[in-house]
Parts: C-alpha cells; structure tokens; sequence
C-alpha cells in the first residue's frame, strides 16, 4: 500500500463495497472504512420489510 490513495469508501455494506470493487478493478488505490468488526453488518443486515423486485418502468 503507498502513503496516498484515490478513494477512500466509508462503510463495508453491500454499496461501499461495491464501488470499492469497482475502482480497484479500474487501477484506483482504494481504502474502505468500516466502524464495525465485520462488513455489511450495518445498514445492509437490516430488514426493511419490503419487497424489492428490481427496477420498476411505469407503462
């Protein structure tokens, strides 16, 4: 790891770690920061009792 980075991603749920995946896999120097022990134990372990079939496009 260098003393510099690109990006710095706050958060290890389901999205920062997504977009952490995505600049690595574009060369980018890449930290994710998590207040947790382990990731996606946040926001992304939470149930919002909703069913979420995709994106939607009104006819």
């Amino acid at each position: 790891m260098t003393d510099t980075v690109d990006t710095i991603i706050i958060g290890a749920g389901v999205v920062g770690l997504a977009i952490a995946r995505r600049m690595a896999m574009a060369g980018h120097e890449v930290v994710v920061l998590e207040a947790e022990d382990a990731i996606g134990t946040g926001i992304s372990s939470r149930n919002s009792e909703g069913i979420h079939a995709g994106i939607y496009y009104p006819d």
